[in-house]
């Protein structure tokens, strides 16, 4: 054993030893730290001598015991500790912490995935805990060059291979699930029917991967054309006044009711192709057969998806390498659609999959309104930020509006009776005959009829105030009717103060919709009904808290 003289003047040991037998630098490092983690900085002290069993006679250097000990520092362990023996939590969670699957990329890149298996297998630890590690601590290539040399012992070779089947397959599941919910949606349904008038040959290539039928490909091609032609002259008349719209709107024919709901979904900014005005269009039978077929096929893939960590590997491996057809179903199914459209699947990622079907456009040139960004572009994320900033100054900017007004029509409601005591006092009753009657509990049932009721009288009531008064004296009879249709169609609870709102609390709402002299108009639109109401529903508890602390706040 050598002795060299640091520039400090301090000693610092570096040894070279001499193999007497064949060993490997795993051995060696187990022999004289009792710990094959220092594996790898062994490796890197001796880059000539390569890995495996190393022949006797081979001349090592091995590190001092200050060096071992940095190391095992960085790598965030316990020189010298056994998880099989047992040992300190703190030493445990090191352990774990650094063997976990979710270490980050890169980490341990020049562990030899074979010594690591000799280290975890020597400690005990289950095959398909070793495999997680391995994959986890260990560069792509060098796993494979191992697990194809047959080096790696085979149950932890086995379990290794199928957890890579399960990496592979898992993200494109995911996709494929994500892209058949929205195809379902009308948002979803707008853009891949846009993306199929753009591009019909890759649009049928698309269909024949998703093992659509040809006469539904046909009709659903057919009803995407005529569709997108009435979106597209919808969108231009929409950005009329509404002064002009009506004129343009009956020189373009779209003056019948079907039509002209196409518009005025445009303009109230909601979902054009709902189910129902598609089906008014005259694309329900298209609509129909294609979304029976995604949604057996969206069933199909969430339940592969959730049995994947229980597939055998072979199994996975057949699918991987697009040889499933022989395997159990409906695992034939996923290998075909993989084998047609794998590599647009492999593509498709989080910022496109809300697009339906033109999610597999994502990396071509498919259109009007469909991006040929292979992944979030700046304009994606600079849009998906204004639609954010719009949501908060919607959310500070409705409540503000409406509260006022639901404060002044409970007012109206429930006259308030002189009260006697402290300030904080009356405070307190005011804030309880609010929530008294504008709230209920969970549990309790809501009467449509109640809330219908007391809608008709807060808008006779209203009639009375000097603000209020001017606006519900000018309210027409197709917006009253439109805000009945959305106190009937509003089913949803609307959770506020660990409560839900009762029919007053509902009915308050939609009066105070009604009589706001911007949003009112819209009801006497049944597409304005279905906007209001997603907007009665987004802000209403906001709404209510900020009405129950103004009550109890007046004097």
């Amino acid at each position: 054993m050598a002795v060299r003289k640091t520039s400090s003047g301090s000693a610092a040991q570096v040894a070279k030893i001499r193999l007497q037998n064949e060993e490997s630098l795993s051995d060696v490092a187990h022999k004289l730290f009792k710990d094959r983690r220092l594996a790898p900085l062994l490796g890197d002290l001796n880059p000539e001598v390569g890995h495996g069993k190393l022949p006797a006679g081979t001349v090592v250097k091995v590190p001092s015991k200050q060096q071992a000990q940095q190391f095992a520092a960085r790598m965030g362990f316990t020189l010298g500790y056994d998880p099989a023996k047992g040992g300190a939590t703190t030493a445990k969670r090191r352990w774990n912490k650094v063997n976990a699957a979710s270490a980050p990329a890169g980490h341990g890149a020049n562990n030899d995935p074979v010594q690591l298996a000799e280290l975890f297998v020597g400690q005990g630890i289950p095959a398909d805990q070793a495999a997680k590690r391995i994959v986890a601590l260990c560069d792509t290539e060098a796993l494979e060059a191992a697990l194809a040399e047959r080096r790696v012992p085979e149950a932890v070779a086995r379990h290794a291979i199928a957890l890579k089947h399960r990496m592979w397959l898992r993200p494109r599941i995911k996709a494929l699930v994500s892209i058949l919910t929205s195809a379902q949606a009308p948002a979803g349904r707008l853009r891949s029917w846009q993306a199929a008038a753009a591009q019909p040959e890759e649009m049928v290539r698309i269909l024949n991967g998703l093992l659509l039928p040809a006469p539904v490909q046909q009709a659903w091609l057919q009803a995407a054309h005529q569709v997108s032609d009435m979106v597209a002259t919808a969108t231009t008349l929409a950005e009329y006044d509404d002064s002009v719209r009506a004129h343009r709107q009956k020189a373009a024919g779209f003056d019948e009711p079907a039509r002209a709901a196409l518009v005025d979904a445009i303009v109230d900014g909601i979902d054009p192709l709902s189910d129902e005005r598609t089906d008014a269009l005259g694309g329900r039978g298209a609509r129909a057969a294609f979304d029976r077929h995604m949604g057996m096929l969206e069933k199909t893939c969430r339940a592969l998806l959730d049995n994947l960590d229980d597939t055998p590997g072979d199994i996975l491996g057949a699918v991987v390498v697009g040889e499933g057809g022989a395997t159990p179903k409906p695992w034939p199914v996923l290998d075909r659609i993989l084998r047609l459209i794998g590599d647009d699947l492999a593509q498709a990622h989080a910022g496109v999959v809300d697009r339906g079907l033109a999610a597999f456009f994502a990396n071509k040139n498919a259109g009007p309104r469909v991006s040929d960004a292979p992944r979030l572009t700046a304009a994606d994320l600079v849009h998906q930020a204004a639609r954010v900033a719009k949501v908060a100054d919607d959310h500070g900017g409705i409540p503000d509006r409406l509260a006022p007004s639901v404060v002044a029509l409970f007012a109206l409601y429930r006259p308030q009776p002189e009260q006697a005591g402290s300030e904080a006092q009356k405070k307190q009753r005011r804030r309880g005959r609010f929530e008294k009657s504008a709230l209920q509990k969970r549990d309790a049932t809501f009467h449509v009829d109640v809330a219908l009721s007391v809608l008709d009288e807060l808008l006779d009531l209203a009639t009375d105030h000097a603000e209020l008064g001017r606006r519900a004296k000018r309210l027409k009879p197709p917006i009253k009717k439109g805000a009945a249709t959305l106190l009937q169609q509003w089913r949803t609870p609307l959770q506020v103060l660990m409560r839900h709102a009762s029919p007053v609390g509902k009915a308050l709402l939609v009066a105070a919709v009604a009589l706001d002299p911007e949003l009112g108009p819209t009801l006497a639109r049944g597409s304005g009904v279905e906007a209001a109401k997603g907007l009665a529903q987004t802000h209403g508890t906001t709404t209510l808290t900020m009405a129950i602390t103004r009550y109890a706040d007046r004097s």
